[in-house]
């Protein structure tokens, strides 16, 4: 672009100056990058990949700062779990205590919540039934006086049996309907009567008993005043248990939270390695299901340390099998293995310099790198080839190639890193990571191809001189130049429907992916949470609130239980009810019931005639009737139908002990079983009917630990009612309701939409700003529109194509892969840019795309080699990255030596026209 002389000279001599260094030091440049290679792999030692969803947000971000604040005050929110799955509750006891033992022996857990203190629970049980049922409880001991005192002295199986059956038939008899608010409760209780006769049954028959579930259920079909369970933990149980009792729960909190990531490597090794220990002892035949952040994320960061290796292999592998495609010879392999290397070396230790980590976002930018750093080398060797193949030999080829490219590569090289850099306005690390990183690393590459590559050019002049350039291609490109000159305006009115048919049915779906779970890879820790919730309704997608004092406490409960979407609440108040004074006297009242009832002797014996045994439960059919007459009367349709399966499970009681005859049967193991549940539950009634109330300072410490910070606040777990990722719709539901009753509420899913917000409005500032200081730097450069639109058509039909065409694939924008479409920006452009230069040059556009047409589809299709391997990445977020980049390139290769090349010759005339003038 001709200008004033003097302005002209001095750039020439720069030019000059660039293009003969190589020549004249090739061994000192080359020492002195090796110097700075060794530099950057030592800096390597303290490398980290982080991968929490904190980790992408700037230090003030209101989420982060209550985030370090619970970590302050309650030693953080990362719980790792334990879920025992089994069919013996004793022996998964068994096994919960020796995970506890084991998990309490390492000094990086701070502390482990497994058997629980039940005999303070106990001691208090009667408090924690609600106040309505605790009158009813008193009710029926005040009515039943004298029947219960003998049914709990009555130890023969048979006899309490019927006697039992005889009580609650005529109770429930007595009533005339069941209040709306007790139905479910009602229900319950058929249920849990069911479950007890299947496993009388078991007993009978199988001669399978486990008296831990036994016992459970005997208490909770008993008095049929349920089970005293809150947000699912119960008073008599020494253990977390999922209500099926298949599963036991231990929880841990780690003494560092999940954002230090040695410290997660520490704990996954130590706790995979007690999962191996347990299972072959006490926890042989049971299912360990281990999870939590902590477990989570180091998983996460193996699978991203596995995709970096692999991708960035197989990027090596593809783009140089691209490269010896084309340019043929084992020295242009090594000269350009080395050229990569180094390039990728010397920017890792930029990083290090700059950040030293990653985030998921920026983890994959050593394969980007590759893919796009091998074109400023290909256009340079490229160059030379041509050289070589005109006829002219000598090194001064290799300054010649350098000093012709320098001003197209250098427009290229800063609209591209540009591109790049315009990223950095985004509030999310990894994002700015990624910016300054690729902006770096195309720099170097840049700089790399000026003087380091042509100095190993030099020193391997013979040898690569002697490679051969493919004349397949030569030939190929030169019918595509032919066809493109030719067939320009058919290219055009065939090629510009289809992209425009894409971007009008597809451009309308894309949109933002809501569903993390999409954009996780699919984790051992994720399958264990998921089971967890299936047994316990409790996930880590939680909200966080704090209370500075119990009366704050109570008002944020009560408003979180009334909204729609958040089910389990947990707290200090489900160990601390907030009505003990108002239960007192009812305590009292059955204190003074139960203080003169008297246990029996546990028989040791317990063979009685099989007509004796079948009497007994023939009583029970009473009890099923009275419940199914009662359900009828309280219009509970569902709870006549549990009655009805209720008779059918005594029938085949009944028909399982004909078929034993009618000779003597030993029960004495469910005698005994039965005997020992009896007399457990009076002694824990009388227990807890003596006790006077309990203040918060009397719960035990690990309880008070986990739910009240060191400045005295309480903590606040509120669980959603049902999965929130499938649904952005509920997701928001449940973030408004959420901040409804605390504006400073935060949890995963807070977090996650904070992030994507952000992405979405980081996406539309950074392209703008690249596109609008690209098209100000190509314009000042060719000084006219149109060759400027033109040079920004391949990256602009590029992205709205990919953008079109991955939605119709079903992939979402999302936080990390939203960079893809700033480095289809950064990339793309630069191959309008060459191929204009050429233009420009040669005034001849058969021969623009024969000669740089096919530099161009060279590197392109050796950077989609790079970038496709992400595609393949197990880390579904990083694959659709790389499918997005993928499809955005090819689309920008395929307009940039299909599509531009024909709008060049319709208006050829007019450009160089243009051109000339200036």
């Amino acid at each position: 672009m001709p200008g004033g002389n003097g302005q002209d000279g001095f750039f020439e001599k720069i030019k000059r100056t660039i293009a003969d260094l190589p020549l004249r030091y090739p061994l000192l440049i080359i020492l002195s990058v090796v110097i700075l290679s060794g530099l950057s792999i030592w800096s390597l030692r303290n490398f980290q990949i982080k991968l929490s969803l904190f980790d992408e947000l700037p230090p003030d971000h209101p989420q982060l700062k209550k985030f370090k604040y619970v970590s302050e005050n309650y030693g953080g929110t990362d719980i790792l779990f334990v879920g025992i799955e089994g069919d013996n509750l004793s022996r998964m006891k068994e096994c919960a205590l020796r995970v506890q033992e084991e998990l309490k022996k390492m000094p990086e857990i701070k502390s482990v919540r497994g058997k629980i203190d039940v005999e303070f629970f106990k001691n208090y049980a009667l408090y924690y039934l609600d106040k309505k049922d605790l009158q009813e409880l008193y009710d029926l001991m005040k009515r039943r006086k004298e029947e219960l005192k003998k049914l709990f002295m009555i130890y023969s199986f048979p006899d309490f049996i019927s006697k039992w059956a005889d009580l609650i038939s005529q109770e429930i008899l007595e009533r005339e309907t069941i209040e709306e608010d007790r139905k479910n409760e009602f229900l319950e209780s058929i249920s849990a009567i069911r479950l007890w006769v299947e496993q009388i049954r078991q007993a009978i028959i199988d001669g399978k008993l486990d008296p831990e579930k036994y016992k459970d259920t005997f208490r909770k079909a008993f008095l049929m005043y349920g089970d005293q369970k809150r947000e699912g933990y119960s008073v008599y149980e020494d253990f977390l248990i999922s209500e099926d009792k298949s599963t036991i729960l231990i929880t841990a909190l780690p003494s560092k939270p999940a954002d230090d990531y040695n410290f997660n490597k520490i704990i996954y090794d130590k706790v995979m390695d007690m999962k191996e220990r347990v299972q072959k002892g006490e926890c042989a035949g049971m299912n360990l299901h281990i999870g939590g952040n902590h477990i989570g994320l180091e998983e996460q960061r193996r699978i991203v340390i596995q995709d970096m290796a692999r991708t960035g292999n197989l990027s090596y592998i593809l783009t140089m099998a691209v490269f010896l495609t084309v340019f043929r010879g084992f020295f242009g392999a090594l000269t350009f293995t080395i050229f990569l290397v180094v390039g990728v070396i010397l920017t890792f230790g930029f990083l290090m310099l700059t950040y030293g980590y990653v985030t998921v976002i920026s983890a994959l930018f050593g394969s980007i790198l590759i893919g796009m750093g091998i074109d400023w080398g290909v256009y340079v060797f490229s160059r030379w080839k041509e050289k070589i193949q005109e006829g002219q030999r000598g090194d001064k080829t290799i300054s010649q190639a350098v000093y012709e490219l320098i001003p197209p590569m250098f427009e290229a090289g800063i609209t591209t890193s540009l591109g790049f850099l315009c990223v950095y306005v985004s509030q999310i690390k990894g994002a700015k990571i990624l910016a300054v990183v690729a902006f770096a690393g195309i720099l170097i590459y840049l700089i790399l191809s000026w003087i380091f590559l042509p100095a190993l050019m030099k020193i391997f002049s013979k040898q690569l001189a002697r490679g051969k350039v493919s004349g397949v291609v030569d030939v190929f490109f030169e019918k595509v130049a032919d066809f493109v000159v030719s067939k320009s305006k058919y290219i055009v009115a065939i090629s510009v429907p289809v992209i425009v048919l894409v971007i009008f049915f597809g451009f309308e779906k894309f949109g933002f992916e809501y569903n993390l779970r999409k954009i996780l890879p699919h984790l051992s820790a994720i399958k264990a949470e998921d089971f967890i919730v299936s047994k316990f309704g409790r996930s880590k997608d939680y909200t966080v609130m704090l209370a500075k004092d119990i009366d704050e406490l109570k008002e944020k409960v009560m408003k979180l239980k009334q909204t729609e979407t958040f089910g389990s609440v947990e707290s200090i108040l489900v160990f601390f009810p907030d009505d003990i004074k108002d239960k007192l006297q009812y305590v009292e009242d059955i204190n003074k019931i139960v203080s003169d009832f008297k246990g029996g002797v546990i028989p040791s014996g317990g063979v009685f005639p099989a007509l004796y045994i079948k009497s007994s439960f023939e009583r029970m059919m009473s009890v099923a009737s009275a419940m199914a007459e009662l359900a009828v009367l309280s219009g509970m349709f569902e709870a006549e139908d549990e009655a009805k399966k209720l008779k059918q499970d005594i029938v085949k009681l009944l028909d399982s002990i004909d078929k034993l005859g009618d000779g003597n049967i030993d029960i004495s193991t469910l005698q005994r079983v039965n005997a020992e549940s009896l007399d457990e539950f009076l002694r824990d009634l009388k227990t807890a009917a003596k006790s006077r109330g309990f203040e918060l300072q009397d719960l035990p410490e690990d309880i008070r630990r986990e739910f009240i910070g060191k400045d005295n606040s309480f903590i606040i777990f509120a669980y959603p009612k049902r999965p929130i990722w499938e649904d952005e719709i509920y997701m928001r539901k449940n973030l408004n309701e959420a901040l409804s009753v605390d504006p400073s509420a935060f949890g995963v899913s807070a977090l996650f939409l904070s992030i994507s917000e952000r992405a979405k409005r980081d996406l539309l500032l950074s392209l703008s700003l690249a596109f609008s200081l690209t098209f100000t730097f190509l314009f000042l450069a060719f000084r006219r529109i149109l060759p400027t639109i033109l040079a920004m058509i391949p990256v602009t039909i590029g992205l709205i194509f990919a953008a079109s065409f991955s939605a119709l694939i079903g992939i979402k924008a999302h936080y990390i892969n939203i960079g893809a479409f700033a480095i289809i920006a950064g990339t793309a452009e630069d191959y309008g840019v060459q191929i204009i230069y050429r233009l420009f040059s040669e005034k001849n556009v058969k021969k623009a795309v024969a000669g740089t047409g096919r530099a161009i589809f060279i590197a392109g299709l050796s950077t989609i080699a790079g970038f496709c391997t992400v595609a393949l990445a197990r880390f579904p977020g990083l694959s659709h990255f790389g499918i997005l980049i993928t499809i955005g390139l090819a689309t920008s290769i395929f307009v940039s030596v299909f599509l531009l090349p024909a709008f060049l010759e319709i208006f050829k005339e007019k450009i160089l026209k243009s051109y000339e003038e200036k």
